[in-house]
């Protein structure tokens, strides 16, 4: 089958998907959704973000503020927006931390302007773990960490076990 939800800022497609509801706490008969699985070619698009999310399943708790993309290893999850991409098996986004975490191998493929105006290319591939803190606009790789950047004119290649870029200017 195939599911299309929506709401304001956010769509979501599926071939399946379950929610589950509770009562608002007004007292009404009101209820709002508080948690949600999706599985089987699961899409989401975040237009704040102006993010798009794809894997094989979904989790979301609005309680935890919490969602968890995962892939499998043949078909990772990724994460599209047009200055990049990653790539990875187990995604985790805590609105409240204002954090993204890639949990486990994954790769980064950056489109980066420098403060030249000129762009640089960053690809990034990791053994163990990619966190982004968005207040503090710092990407961090751990685990055999492996980074090529490449601009007009040279080529920048760099192996460590961890790797912290921190951007000048917001990726938002």
């Amino acid at each position: 089958g195939h599911v299309h939800a929506a709401r304001p800022g956010y769509a979501l497609d599926a071939g399946e998907l379950y929610t589950r509801f509770t009562p608002t706490g007004d007292g009404g008969e009101d209820f709002e959704v508080s948690q949600v699985k999706a599985q089987a070619n699961v899409k989401v698009h975040a237009d704040q973000q102006k993010a798009t999310l794809y894997g094989d399943r979904l989790t979301a708790s609005t309680a935890e503020q919490k969602v968890e993309v995962y892939g499998t290893p043949e078909t990772l999850a990724r994460v599209v927006r047009a200055d990049g991409v990653i790539t990875g098996e187990h995604f985790i986004f805590e609105q409240t931390r204002e954090s993204f975490r890639a949990v486990g191998p994954g790769a980064a493929d950056l489109d980066v302007t420098q403060k030249d105006g000129s762009n640089l290319d960053v690809v990034v591939n990791w053994r163990d773990e990619m966190s982004y803190d968005a207040p503090q606009d710092e990407l961090t790789f751990a685990g055999a960490v492996d980074a090529t950047t490449t601009n007009a004119t040279e080529k920048t290649h760099l192996t460590a076990q961890q790797l912290k870029l921190i951007f000048t200017k917001p990726v938002a």
